[in-house]
């Protein structure tokens, strides 16, 4: 298997199959927590990455997603996190393991770097040459 190093920053390794409706609800209300929070973080659809899984699956020990990385340590699962929320210590949980919130924040592809939400004032040209 090919190594990967992994991006950092705190990103979400989900799925957008929903074929395991656990993984699949779970990968959303990651999302929604995290945007409720407003915590900065990138996301990333391994579904059909199965090196990647793999990978991911060695740091975690776990097969299951969504996985919640700073870096390559692995934070925890979706009921790890909302668990840690309830507990009203999430983000200071995520602080201490290496969270950062940066200035001008953008979602890019945690491999690519491209923009997941251009910005407002940046032109796209859909026509094609």
């Amino acid at each position: 298997m090919a190594d990967v190093d992994l991006p950092s920053g705190l990103i979400t390794y989900s799925t957008s199959i929903g074929a395991i409706r656990k993984e699949a609800d779970d990968c959303r209300r990651v999302r929604l927590l995290f945007d409720i929070l407003k915590l900065q973080y990138n996301e990333a659809d391994v579904g059909n990455i199965q090196f990647l899984r793999n990978k991911l699956s060695q740091l975690s020990g776990t097969t299951h997603l969504p996985q919640v990385f700073i870096g390559s340590k692995y934070i925890g699962n979706y009921d790890d996190l909302q668990r840690l929320e309830d507990d009203g210590i999430l983000k200071q949980f995520l602080l201490e393991n290496g969270y950062e919130e940066v200035e001008n924040f953008r979602k890019v592809h945690p491999f690519t770097g491209e923009p997941v939400y251009p910005d407002d004032d940046e032109e796209y040209d859909e026509e094609e040459e």
